[in-house]
């Protein structure tokens, strides 16, 4: 089979894919070198003798392509890329539907989970074809290769490598769940801009952010509704831990995954109430914020404890309705950073007594 005859089924499919025939055209020749017209005119002649078989049936169109293209597939696991690499590239286009995507989250893709293929030979030969400046896509004939995909991928092992890293937990959760952090309070509770903390992860094999597109690219054999459930199981685990140092043992709690906090309320009379929220980490949304702000609420959190913080919340926060009864308190190997309005009523006073009784060292701030 010549090269030509290999490379027309593919040609054919971008033709049949594409919205506007002379552009793509264009970048079919600016990619697969000189034989290009040779290609794109046996592509045509072979998409017009299977459109007049069958119409407008789409599927058969593509069916009787996929039939074409056996051979050509097989040539390309041979020489061009290796099977498990291919058939991971192959895994993250079916993930969307074999829908075009940027080039940039492909290369991204590829940098990511360390993939010995060259993009720019994949575009010559066809197995991933170029439609425009920025969009590519792969012929959904290729998906015959899937099967070889093996990239088993233990997402208690990716949580457990990132107990300590709560910069990157609340990235992950954030954009997971969907929310939208406070952008001047992530700042001060991390010490680093949001937008930098998720611009510049990159777990290897896992997720990295393609900055050209401004989105996180996944391992596309993570499945993300177990990665948020088993995020959000770790750190329920993990709030519960902490609220034990602090020895409570009056009130009922439950661990809220839209707020990401484990909300134990406490009575000390009738009609009067406090909350404590705790978490290794949080995302600082406005519904977080908001949540039971109006009666007294001590937060216990297990990231690090940061003057820049303790300032923030003394020039800002504590005056504002969301925080005028509401503590924080950073728990660190034995020791309570404690970050508290300065005017504050009994009831805030009685939560934050559970951090003095507990044998922590309590330090206000």
């Amino acid at each position: 089979m010549s090269s030509i005859d290999r490379r027309k089924c593919a040609v054919a499919y971008a033709l049949l894919y594409t919205e506007n025939t002379e552009r793509t055209c264009e970048v079919l020749r600016e990619t697969m070198g000189p034989d290009a017209d040779a290609v794109i005119s046996e592509a045509k002649r072979l998409l017009d003798e299977i459109l007049r078989k069958y119409g407008e049936d789409r599927d058969k169109v593509l069916s009787e392509l996929a039939e074409y293209c056996k051979d050509y597939v097989e040539y390309v696991m041979r020489r061009v890329a290796s099977s498990s690499d291919l058939a991971l590239l192959a895994l993250f286009f079916a993930k969307g539907l074999f829908y075009p995507v940027s080039i940039h989250r492909v290369r991204t893709f590829i940098e990511m989970m360390g993939l010995s293929v060259d993009l720019e030979s994949l575009l010559r030969e066809g197995v991933i074809l170029r439609l425009d400046e920025h969009r590519i896509v792969m012929p959904t004939f290729v998906e015959s290769v899937i099967s070889q995909a093996l990239c088993e991928v233990s997402i208690d092992e990716v949580i457990e490598n990132l107990q300590q890293s709560y910069v990157t937990l609340s990235v992950l959760e954030s954009y997971i769940d969907g929310k939208s952090p406070h952008g001047e309070l992530f700042e001060k509770l991390y010490g680093i801009e949001y937008e930098t903390a998720l611009s510049s992860l990159n777990l290897h094999r896992v997720a990295k952010f393609c900055l050209e597109d401004w989105d996180l690219v996944f391992n596309p054999c993570i499945d993300l509704y177990e990665l948020r459930e088993k995020l959000h199981e770790f750190k329920k685990i993990s709030a519960r831990r902490l609220l034990r140092q602090l020895d409570v043992t009056m009130g009922y709690g439950r661990y809220s995954k839209k707020l990401g906090v484990l909300c134990h309320v406490i009575a000390f009379g009738p009609g009067v109430h406090g909350v404590i929220l705790s978490a290794p980490w949080i995302v600082p949304t406005r519904a977080l914020e908001r949540y039971m702000s109006k009666i007294a609420r001590l937060f216990v959190l297990g990231i690090p404890f940061r003057r820049e913080f303790s300032e923030y919340f003394h020039q800002f926060l504590e005056t504002t309705a969301s925080f005028r009864r509401t503590a924080v308190a950073f728990i660190q190997e034995g020791a309570a950073y404690l970050v508290a309005p300065v005017d504050r009523d009994r009831v805030l006073d009685s939560l934050i007594d559970f951090l003095y009784r507990s044998g922590l060292e309590v330090l206000e701030f």
